[in-house]
């Protein structure tokens, strides 16, 4: 499925215009002619595969040999609507002092075998030793999963920083908290939830001066930048709701609540988003943001009781899921200048 909106791209255009093209300088041309068959179509990626790991593989050796060793950084994600389950494990390494990230595999997770951790382990060491990638060169990235990390015990491993960060977000804003004050501000972050799904269902949000974001469930700052962009065109929405005899879709989205919780939030959004860095190395800011955000976290004159409830938890949950191990405190001493 795709937007009607698709009409409008660059490479839609483009594609149209050498279709028009083709007609004047070539004739009429008999598609079924120059359509390869499906076999061709699939020799032919395969081929293109077999010598793009070759290239790979051989980029990799290189890097073990100078380097020592890589970084690879592994996620399961499923097709929801096909109910298939992947794991795509990336390896990272240092090429001429530029940092290299590449998608080792994409490889689909036998639907006959349950996905525990022994399975889990024996798929992506399957796919390290066919780079001919020894454990003992290798230093894992992943999540706190708990298959996951059970999974890569006999690797060396350290938990990804970004999503610690995702996680404390995550559970101190979780409606289990006994806090009601953090339950108002859940509400609050609710009603905005519902609030773009309206504008974007309606199509009321193609009359905004400017682009307003939804979020996505597990990423944070997906809901920040969702909450900046409400804050930002908060009267020409109302204005708009008015105008449709919809303004009490706003009596939950309280604007002094959600500058407050925006203040908050920019900390963690940044932070979360130098350490996701794709293009540089990061583990040497980990022990930088940790006391940043710890400082953040620390109550502040004229906070309101739910940010007073709010920065008490992050920062109780910070001390609960920041983990550092001696890669990281080596690593806070390496930074990429040196």
């Amino acid at each position: 499925m795709r937007p009607f909106d698709i009409v409008s791209g660059k490479g839609f255009h483009q594609v149209a215009q050498t279709l028009i093209n083709i007609g004047p300088k070539f004739g009429a041309v008999d598609a079924g002619a120059i359509l390869p068959h499906r076999q061709t179509v699939c020799d032919r990626a395969k081929k293109q595969a077999s010598i793009d790991k070759q290239t790979l593989s051989e980029a990799i050796q290189k890097a073990l040999s100078c380097n020592s060793g890589i970084a690879v950084t592994t996620d399961m994600w499923t097709d929801e609507f096909k109910k298939r389950a992947y794991t795509v494990p990336t390896s990272h390494y240092i090429s001429e002092w530029k940092l290299e990230s590449l998608i080792l595999a994409t490889v689909e997770f036998d639907p006959t075998l349950k996905k525990n951790s022994e399975n889990l382990h024996e798929q992506i060491t399957s796919v390290l030793t066919s780079y001919g990638i020894q454990p003992g060169k290798i230093v894992f990235v992943s999540d706190q999963d708990s298959n996951i990390k059970a999974a890569l015990r006999s690797y060396h491993w350290i938990p990804c920083s970004a999503q610690i960060l995702n996680t404390v977000l995550r559970h101190t804003f979780s409606k289990k908290d006994d806090s009601e004050s953090i339950e108002d501000v859940v509400d609050m972050i609710d009603y905005c939830k519902e609030h773009m799904a309206y504008l974007k269902r309606t199509g009321a949000i193609a009359s905004l001066k400017h682009t307003v974001n939804q979020e996505c469930d597990v990423r944070w700052n997906s809901k920040v930048t969702m909450l900046e962009s409400i804050q930002t065109q908060y009267q020409d929405i109302r204005e708009l709701l008015e105008n449709r005899h919809q303004e009490h879709r706003l009596d939950g989205i309280h604007q002094d609540q959600l500058t407050h919780l925006i203040d908050f939030l920019t900390l963690f959004k940044l932070a979360i988003s130098e350490l996701e860095g794709e293009h540089c190395a990061t583990i040497h800011m980990m022990f930088f943001w940790f006391f940043k955000l710890k400082k953040h976290c620390e109550p502040k004159f004229g906070d309101p009781p739910y940010m007073k409830s709010l920065r008490s938890c992050a920062s109780a949950l910070f001390d609960e899921k920041m983990c550092p191990t001696a890669t990281h405190k080596i690593g806070t001493f390496s930074p990429p200048e040196i």
